[in-house]
């Protein structure tokens, strides 16, 4: 699906692995069947969520094929092209797109982070070579390269091709309002991120959705459905309801993401290769399962 317009919820699918670090390909499709049943408008994968960063190229690969079966052409399919070098992130959007990818989620090289010349100059080195739309994520360090609003404004409007912004740089919603008001002309729409947390902030600021984790699918898609059909109450009172799950999920990321995940029957492991991951301790599960079970009627799309 090559579709030009994304809106609405994009959640990013964790990677599912095995207790031996293998990838787990039956708890993929069980995820990715799980957001389709919470009627998400696409996914992302192999994104920072998804630990893009501990994956081999061909286990990159493999997980876009194998969201892209899942899917069957129901909603449409971004595939992360990031990588630590300016040519290694060219091959991944070369590669995603011709799988049949409908968006490339793009940041810039993360190891020897490159200069505005070297950001524009890679954004610049895709136009006229992928048909899939480019979403660049405007991510903080220190993983992310923050850009400015000034720089994304020059890619857009310099370089050819479909652009969106996913925008996870604090104060994310003020850099959503600026990147609209100066750039919407030569802008697709900006996403925002995280858990959903910012969700109503970001939505009221104009952006055309967010790209949050998969463990949030279900209640992100109805605060944004209530939202676009204009119940405000509605949309604040899921919000706030929802909030401080959300809040403990993005102090421990990928770890509680995939714990939430398993404790709903979706994955059938908790295992990460992040070394850097932040695992909760007894206090913090306690307070998920606690908050789990007052919110199953909002986390469950079934």
């Amino acid at each position: 699906m090559k579709d030009k317009r994304f809106a609405g919820v994009l959640p990013i699918l964790h990677t599912p692995f095995t207790p031996d670090g293998a990838i787990d390909e039956a708890s993929l499709r069980r995820q990715v069947a799980f957001c389709l049943r919470a009627r998400v408008h696409g996914v992302v994968i192999p994104a920072g969520t998804s630990e893009f960063f501990a994956l081999s190229d061909a286990e990159r690969t493999r997980l876009i094929a194998l969201t892209l079966d899942e899917v069957d052409g129901r909603v449409p399919v971004i595939a992360c092209a990031s990588a630590g070098a300016k040519e290694t992130v060219l091959e991944h959007c070369r590669s995603a797109d011709a799988q049949g990818a409908a968006g490339l989620l793009i940041m810039p090289p993360y190891i020897r982070k490159p200069d505005n010349t070297g950001i524009f100059a890679l954004f610049q080195a895709l136009a006229g070579t992928v048909s899939a739309s480019i979403v660049i994520q405007d991510a903080p360090g220190p993983m992310g390269v923050p850009m400015s609003s000034e720089l994304i404004g020059r890619i857009v409007r310099d370089v050819p091709g479909t652009w969106y912004v996913k925008e996870e740089v604090p104060p994310s919603g003020e850099r959503i309002s600026v990147l609209l008001k100066h750039h919407g002309d030569h802008l697709t729409g900006v996403f925002g991120a995280g858990s959903g947390s910012r969700l109503l902030d970001e939505l009221g600021r104009g952006s055309c959705g967010a790209m949050p984790s998969a463990a949030f699918a279900t209640v992100n898609v109805r605060i944004y459905e209530a939202f676009c059909r204009g119940d405000m109450a509605a949309a604040r009172d899921l919000y706030c309801r929802a909030l401080p799950l959300m809040v403990l999920r993005d102090q421990y990321m990928q770890a509680m993401g995939k714990l939430i995940l398993q404790r709903m029957g979706v994955i059938a492991h908790t295992t990460v290769r992040d070394p850097a991951t932040v695992f909760p301790d007894e206090i913090a599960v306690g307070e998920m399962d606690r908050l789990l079970v007052e919110l199953r009627s909002l986390m469950s799309p079934d």
